[in-house]
């Protein structure tokens, strides 16, 4: 995720959307631009390698983003 303004954080999660951010099974929440590669590995030891994933952006203020 490109980040042009604020700090926007992603949350990735198969087949279902968690209560808690800290549920979700996939974070980047780093200060900059954050980067999420989920790989065949990382998809299989959550649980889902094929089907739905939810994908949540959280800005912690006015935030501008692009996902890639």
């Amino acid at each position: 995720m490109y980040s042009f303004s604020g700090n926007p954080d992603i949350y990735v999660n198969p087949e279902s959307i968690p209560a808690n951010l800290e549920d979700f099974a996939f974070i980047a929440n780093e200060p900059s631009d954050d980067v999420l590669v989920l790989t065949p590995e990382d998809r299989s030891k959550a649980g889902a390698k094929k089907g739905a994933y939810y994908i949540c952006v959280l800005g912690h203020s006015n935030t501008s983003y692009r996902l890639r």
